[in-house]
């Protein structure tokens, strides 16, 4: 099941969310996994998801990449090979779940050509070859990101906690109901007050919507390349308060989507 996290805004926490999100599936439930982004640049999933130093920067030299990464899948898929996407990811979780670091391509040109050209053969070996697979699809309308969510079996919309983005979106939503959830990110923690007013607004069913509360001690941790480690201590001691909330948020929609995923592989 491939899996779009998507706003059509900029700054409303998408990766963030992909990143908390997608590690908690793969911790909680052991699924065979891989999170990748579309996008050219904003490469913050590398801080999250590579080994780093103290200070911050990815261990693995640049000459790393040459062979591996979205780079190497997009030059197998050209070149008509049949290598699995795992032999060019980096390990999360032992020989079960996989990050695809992003491009290091100096031409978004190019890149951008091969992609769009591309996307839907990534898209479906993404599905032969792993149970779930996260995309850090990038925010707005461009023709990418368009394609990953009308390819993809699941969009999670993101949205901040601004009612007139929310509003001018939802008038103009084109979204297919029966694949989209909705993230709010609640940034005064206020538990439910978002989610039932835009329930009540826009008709979206309760358990297609979805509050993640504020957590500075998260962003603190991605900031500083220790978002796994921050995720994993959390998952089983929930001894602060924003802590709690923001991890029980975050488990909330983990068990939603292996929900989803099992009626998926029943169809």
């Amino acid at each position: 099941m491939n899996i779009s996290f998507w706003s059509p805004f900029r700054g409303n926490s998408v990766t963030n969310n992909v990143t908390a999100i997608s590690y908690t599936v793969m911790y909680l439930y052991g699924l065979k996994s891989i999170v990748f982004q579309s996008e050219y640049d904003y490469n913050n999933l590398e801080m999250s998801f590579m080994d780093c130093t103290n200070s911050g920067q990815v261990k693995e030299e640049f000459i790393y990449y040459i062979d591996g990464g979205i780079d190497a899948v997009l030059n197998n898929i050209s070149d008509k090979k049949e290598a699995s996407i795992k032999e060019y990811a980096v390990e999360v979780i032992k020989d079960n779940a996989f990050y695809l670091p992003s491009t290091k391509k100096n031409s978004r040109v190019v890149y951008e050509e091969r992609m769009n050209n591309m996307i839907s053969a990534i898209l479906n070996k993404c599905n032969r070859e792993f149970e779930v697979s996260f995309i850090d699809n990038s925010s707005g309308y461009d023709t990418i990101c368009n394609k990953i969510n009308e390819l993809s079996d699941m969009v999670i919309v993101n949205f901040m906690d601004n009612s007139k983005e929310i509003d001018a979106f939802m008038k103009l939503n084109f979204m297919d109901r029966d694949r989209t959830f909705y993230i709010i990110n609640n940034s005064d923690n206020r538990k439910g007050f978002y989610k039932k007013g835009f329930c009540d607004k826009y008709r979206v069913p309760m358990n297609r919507v979805y509050e993640i509360s504020q957590c500075d001690r998260y962003k603190e941790a991605l900031k500083n390349g220790n978002a796994k480690q921050f995720i994993r201590r959390n998952l089983n001691a929930l001894d602060e308060q924003s802590n709690d909330m923001f991890i029980s948020d975050i488990k909330q929609i983990a068990k939603m989507i292996v929900r989803e995923l099992e009626g998926y592989a029943r169809r």
